[in-house]
């Protein structure tokens, strides 16, 4: 059964048609970010992340092709 949110955190969720044909469901986040703090840390460069990952041995990835 679905019903209709009352919840202040909710976020309205909804289906748009990928290019290929393929549904993908949308979450529209806009007043949860507008009521999120910004991390004061930056982003870590690139070459950092390299250098902290040396000897690691257990990497994960994210495909976002067919997202």
């Amino acid at each position: 059964m679905v019903h209709e949110s009352k919840s202040p955190h909710s976020s309205p969720t909804f289906c748009v048609r990928k290019p290929n044909g393929k549904w993908r469901m949308v979450h529209a986040f806009n007043k949860l970010n507008a009521a999120t703090i910004p991390a004061s840390t930056p982003i870590p460069r690139k070459d950092v992340l390299q250098n902290n990952m040396a000897g690691c041995t257990i990497f994960s990835a994210l495909d976002m092709v067919d997202a």
